[in-house]
């Protein structure tokens, strides 16, 4: 990996970052779990009910882990940033997408 590549996944990452803080409800950057449905099902084509359960199946397991750490307070039922990336990540593993263009469809929808 070179120089060039790495300065690209930085970028990347820091419009995710940028994408993630523009869908958030509140000023503390946190998403909830039907506005992270629509911002995956809209970029990704996600129409049917199925995909919309196993989208938030995926949203609750991360909650919940990070409940059971003591990360999150039980009754906020939003994630962070944190939440998100292992969200982005269990989706692809999920659906067998490779994650880099996952990403780059997230940051790229608005543009």
């Amino acid at each position: 990996m070179d120089f060039s590549s790495i300065n690209e996944y930085n970028t990347d990452f820091d419009h995710l970052k940028t994408y993630f803080i523009t869908h958030s409800e509140s000023n503390d950057h946190q998403m909830s779990c039907s506005t992270f449905i629509k911002c995956i099902s809209e970029n990704l084509k996600f129409k049917s009910i199925e995909y919309h359960l196993q989208l938030n199946d995926i949203f609750n397991q991360i909650y919940s882990l990070f409940v059971n750490q003591g990360v999150y307070i039980p009754a906020s039922h939003r994630i962070d940033f944190h939440g998100f990336i292992l969200c982005l990540q269990h989706i692809a593993r999920l659906f067998h997408l490779n994650l880099r263009i996952l990403i780059k469809t997230l940051i790229n929808s608005k543009k």
